[in-house]
């Protein structure tokens, strides 16, 4: 399933299979840091709905819509 993976991106121009491994291409390197701001926003996301307490319970998610999800539901 791997090789099939590195064999996609490889054929989307994205990795080049140099004698030492896969490396993203100069196109591979343009999406990563295009996509940097939102890899930012999602760890924050993920972060600010951690169900880990602080002592290592799970606790329940917030369910208070938020942000875009207030205006689509109309609540904003």
């Amino acid at each position: 399933m791997l090789g099939t993976r590195l064999d996609e991106l490889t054929g989307a121009r994205l990795l080049t299979l140099r004698a030492d491994g896969h490396h993203l291409t100069p196109l591979g390197q343009e999406r990563v840091e295009a996509l940097s701001p939102l890899d930012a926003w999602s760890r924050g996301r993920a972060a600010e709905t951690d169900t880990t307490a602080a002592d290592g319970r799970r606790r329940a998610p917030r369910q208070e819509p938020t942000g875009f999800s207030r205006r689509i539901h109309g609540q904003g």
